[in-house]
């Protein structure tokens, strides 16, 4: 079969879709690592953390009823305010879901984020966030040099059927990862997918950070 040549992302984004998509057919054109740091702020210079995988495990009060996790949720508007507070730019992060309910509710951690974190008016802060924030399917054809992807799910095995349909084939997860030009960070509860077909993959090429507790950090 032809090779791919791909542009785009660098590694592991690179790896992780060339496994997971297309069997080690792809060719990377260009470096495999290029800058990016923070503009300003502390760390004005400094790299952006590696990309990561942020296992945030469930609450003792979160029941599975939806597959929404406010746990996920805290973590995410935390890493979010990091970025905005170190001048990065919030039209170069997108926050992806694979679950319509798991992407409404990072759509309101983004604006929110930008209300607290940058002073940002809500008019412009809910802009941006229906512009940044969504599912997997509308942010085909996007890119951004960071990329979150929330995970979401009903806990154990109240969620293993739709576990089962974001791993049934490699597209889904391979638009999401494949948008991240410079880092992404899957954050999930990495006991609940670390079995998936795909999702074991994003796993395997990622480092883990355990998240022992999130804590809510949001003002609406």
């Amino acid at each position: 079969m032809p090779l791919v040549v791909h542009r785009r992302c660098d590694e592991p984004m690179f790896s992780i879709c060339n496994d997971m998509a297309y069997s080690g057919r792809m060719v990377r054109v260009g470096p495999e690592h290029q800058p990016c740091a923070y503009p300003s702020g502390p760390h004005a210079g400094d790299e952006l953390p590696a990309s990561c995988w942020y296992d945030v495990p469930p609450n003792s009060d979160e029941t599975g009823r939806t597959r929404w996790r406010p746990q996920e949720g805290y973590e995410l508007h935390k890493r979010l305010c990091g970025l905005f507070q170190g001048g990065i730019d919030p039209t170069n992060i997108l926050v992806i879901a694979p679950f319509r309910a798991v992407a409404n509710q990072v759509r309101d951690t983004f604006a929110d984020a930008l209300r607290q974190c940058t002073g940002c008016n809500d008019s412009e802060a809910s802009r941006l966030a229906s512009s940044q924030a969504g599912t997997v399917h509308t942010s085909q054809g996007r890119e951004a040099d960071v990329v979150f992807i929330v995970l979401g799910s009903r806990a154990g095995k109240r969620g293993e059927g739709s576990r089962s349909w974001v791993n049934g084939s490699p597209n889904l997860l391979n638009v999401a990862v494949s948008r991240a030009k410079r880092r992404v960070y899957v954050v999930g509860n990495l006991a609940d997918w670390k079995n998936g077909t795909y999702t074991s993959r994003i796993a395997k090429d990622l480092p883990v950070e355990v998240i022992k507790e999130a804590r809510e950090v949001r003002t609406w």
